[in-house]
């Protein structure tokens, strides 16, 4: 009789430990599932990031260049004239009136 409430104290006991190990497989996988699920926002994060990082990448480019031809653009151009002297591609007028014009109008 003592060694059958042994044996019973001993299946209760590994009962109850096969309880607790379930209950902590079941923790464990469900501390996995959300830590992977932690990952794929992580990774879709990253991915979002990137994409936004590539899209500044290619609009600094595309502005680089733009900036680029104008500089080239602008140094190309000849250097402007005073406005004393006509200027006849910019619309300017001589400091002087021009011949045979001038004076008090009547």
């Amino acid at each position: 009789e003592v060694g059958r409430e042994g044996l019973e104290r001993d299946a209760a006991a590994l009962f109850i430990e096969v309880l607790r190990l379930r209950q902590e497989c079941e923790y464990q996988r469900l501390s996995g599932d959300e830590l992977r699920e932690e990952l794929a926002r992580s990774k879709r994060r990253e991915e979002r990031l990137q994409d936004l990082i590539d899209a500044q990448s290619q609009t600094y480019a595309q502005h680089q260049h733009q900036l680029l031809l104008l500089e080239h653009r602008l140094a190309s151009m000849p250097p402007p004239t005073p406005r004393s002297q006509p200027s006849p591609d910019r619309g300017g007028y001589a400091a002087t009136p021009p011949s045979g014009g001038g004076g008090a109008g009547g």
